[in-house]
């Protein structure tokens, strides 16, 4: 399981909405995971590194909009900071 896996896994889902308005794509994508790891296709050791690179990476965009938005910057520049976290599963 990677970030890729877990963003195609919620576009094809959302793709879904004309069809099904109730589609609720990340909860699709947690019942999804819960049979993978039923089934041993899964480790419990996966899921804490794709919660956490799922989590920086919707950080680092929302911190690359924010940055747009507010500083008054070219967006076409590259930011000059960028958000660095480390997060510990207990």
């Amino acid at each position: 399981m990677s970030l890729d896996w877990a963003q195609d896994f919620l576009r094809r889902e959302a793709a879904r909405i004309d069809a099904d308005p109730l589609t609720n794509s990340v909860f699709s994508r947690a019942q999804t995971l819960f049979r993978k790891r039923e089934s041993g296709e899964a480790e419990p050791g996966q899921l804490p590194a794709l919660a956490e690179e799922v989590h920086l990476t919707l950080l680092d965009e929302r911190a690359d909009q924010f940055r747009r938005q507010h500083s008054g910057a070219d967006a076409a520049l590259p930011p000059t900071s960028r958000l660095s976290l480390t997060l510990t599963f207990a």
